[in-house]
């Protein structure tokens, strides 16, 4: 039994349409148990959202400081309060360069200061001093200083 030219027509002309209707309708299913399923949707939307991330803080380093700088100051926090000593541990290379670099400055510093006020003072056992620092082959302040110190 042969189908009349009319169906004829309507399946050739409908059947590409059918199948994709099926075709949208799988994929929406997809979508759909992809939305439900909260672990899928967040596998599928973590890529983006890494890179949208990505590009804010390339765009607006101040915003994204901004924003995130409460939220990063209490994890901080929380961090020394939980684990002081791995803090300290982190901490101490950089701490302990900034401690010497600046105590080595305020010796240079003070020495320069005793320099100065040898230089501007003409008392007769500074003179020696001044001497004395000239023969060691250092400056007059490190003499003034050493001889001052008591180990």
């Amino acid at each position: 039994m042969s189908q009349d030219p009319l169906s004829q027509l309507k399946q050739l002309l409908l059947d590409e349409d059918q199948r994709r209707i099926h075709e949208l309708e799988a994929e929406l299913a997809r979508v759909r148990k992809q939305l439900a399923d909260r672990e899928q949707l967040l596998a599928t939307l973590e890529p983006v959202i890494a890179d949208l991330l990505e590009r804010k803080i390339a765009d607006s380093k101040e915003e994204m400081a901004e924003a995130l700088a409460p939220v990063i100051g209490q994890a901080i926090k929380k961090q020394v309060e939980e684990s002081r000593d791995d803090v300290v541990d982190a901490l101490y290379p950089v701490v302990g360069r900034m401690i010497s670099k600046a105590m080595t400055e305020a010796m240079k510093r003070l020495v320069q200061n005793i320099n100065q006020t040898l230089n501007q003072t003409l008392n007769v056992r500074l003179w020696f001093k001044k001497v004395k620092a000239r023969v060691l082959g250092l400056q007059p302040g490190e003499v003034l200083l050493a001889e001052s110190l008591v180990f």
